[in-house]
């Protein structure tokens, strides 16, 4: 007996059924079975959510299954056209599930998940994301930089091992032309005859009861390098002041030497001079003195990376930048600088940073402990934002604003471990209505289903009331 459809009409009722066949649906099943444990494998094994989303979860083997969900759950329900009564909880599941498959994109599309960082004291309002961007700046006249190139890039999945991205400039090609998801770094600082940068020392402020011994980099020479230490504080690069209302040394490279000024709190000029390396002077603050270590006036911040097998919180991403005779990996969120005839160039991989829309301000942050350890149990962030005034942020008290909820998520500290900035995670889910309604609506199929089953199981009981054997 031959079965093949011979019109378009039996044409189109074969491909329909074969769209709403079990076949399909355990095909579809068991596809999105494996990529699931896939995709919990690599997430286990690199300890990392996003490189399970950007090589499993967001990748077009997962956008076609769940496009084959779709129409074999829609075909369905074509199939069992016109419906019944009795269909109605089937139905309903169908709709709601493809409620949830829907809602889902929406949010996955246009929603807002990152993280916002706000120091003590300060405000913020650009929101990080996961998502990573390269861009690089020009300057012409060494003063104002505008953005030659701009690009969303994601070098997990399109690595540039394999396709380099190449991006014309003036007297060249920059060229970047490998990608290390995981990396220790360690800098140091070393001299340089380049008199585009600005200068570093490392010094040793002591006395016997505190002791700092680290560097300090003023990378730009347009922007003063400062070092806060409590109740003090040292720039390096600004003009010297006439007075101050604070603990503080200013200290101005003069050639081989630096002038260095130093400042009480009540405004008084303590200390005033020049400096050479080794040599030290005796600040007036609780004792502290001051001995300059090692000083370049013009300086570069050289990256060492060690591959690093996963994620940790110590670990980054880095690039590979060339440029001429130029080779160097540069760390997410640091700049690599090249200079030529005509331009200064900065290049820039980062995570990508939106918008908010208002501005939080941090003022207090209160850290609860465990009794007796010093692990932190709870966090909360007093801040004030615009048209709400002061407000409280904590681990179970989210704060939502203009269609943003932001959470308490963890906190930063500094080199001294003292709480310098809190991490609030920023959400906006604009598919959240349309998924509770497929999880409303599948919840009403659910009551559907077991009131006409029950119904039917009354209806074919005894009619007499008595009980059959």
């Amino acid at each position: 007996m031959n079965n093949r459809p011979k019109t378009p009409k039996d044409l189109l009722k074969y491909f329909l059924k074969y769209l709403a066949s079990l076949k399909l649906a355990v095909f579809v099943m068991l596809g999105l079975g494996i990529l699931t444990a896939v995709g919990t494998f690599v997430e286990a094994h690199y300890n990392d959510t996003q490189a399970a989303a950007r090589l499993v979860y967001k990748t077009p083997y997962m956008f076609v299954l769940m496009a084959l969900l779709c129409v074999n759950l829609i075909s369905v329900m074509i199939d069992r056209w016109p419906w019944k009564k009795r269909h109605r909880s089937f139905v309903s599941a169908h709709i709601g599930i493809l409620l949830l498959i829907f809602g889902s994109w929406v949010t996955m599309e246009f929603g807002l998940d990152g993280n916002l960082v706000i120091p003590i004291g300060d405000k913020g309002r650009w929101v990080r994301l996961n998502d990573t961007e390269l861009t690089v700046w020009a300057t012409f006249d060494g003063d104002q930089y505008s953005k030659v190139f701009h690009e969303e890039v994601d070098l997990l999945v399109n690595s540039p091992k394999k396709k380099p991205i190449e991006i014309p400039i003036d007297q060249g090609v920059l060229k970047i032309s490998d990608y290390k998801p995981y990396v220790y770094s360690n800098h140091r600082i070393v001299g340089t005859d380049s008199t585009s940068t600005g200068p570093a020392i490392r010094f040793h402020l002591y006395n016997d009861r505190a002791s700092v011994n680290d560097w300090l980099f003023q990378e730009s020479t347009r922007e003063p390098a400062s070092m806060p230490m409590g109740p003090a504080e040292v720039f390096l690069g600004a003009p010297i002041p006439d007075k101050m209302l604070a603990n503080q040394m200013y200290l101005l490279p003069k050639g081989e030497l630096l002038e260095y000024a130093v400042f009480y709190r009540d405004g008084k000029l303590a200390r005033r001079g020049q400096i050479r390396e080794a040599e030290e002077i005796d600040t007036g603050w609780m004792g502290l003195k001051f001995r300059l270590l090692r000083y370049y006036p013009h300086a570069q911040k050289i990256w060492e990376f060690e591959d690093a097998p996963r994620m940790s919180e110590q670990t980054t991403s880095a690039i590979y930048v060339e440029w001429k005779d130029q080779k160097q990996w540069v760390a997410m969120g640091d700049r690599f600088k090249i200079f030529t005839d005509k331009a200064a160039y900065l290049v820039n991989y980062s995570n990508k940073v939106v918008d908010l829309g208002f501005d939080v301000r941090l003022t207090k942050f209160e850290m609860g402990k465990y009794q007796g350890t010093n692990r932190a149990a709870t966090y909360k962030s007093f801040v004030e934002v615009p048209e709400l005034g002061a407000q409280e942020i904590s681990m179970n008290q989210p704060l939502k604003h203009k269609g943003k909820t932001l959470y308490q998520a963890s906190f930063s500290s500094d080199e001294n471990g003292e709480v310098a900035a809190s991490v609030l995670s920023v959400n906006d889910d604009p598919g959240r209505w349309i998924k509770y309604l497929g999880s409303l609506i599948i919840s009403l199929g659910v009551v559907w289903l077991f009131y006409d089953r029950r119904k039917s199981a009354r209806a074919m009981g005894p009619k007499d009331g008595t009980l059959s054997d």
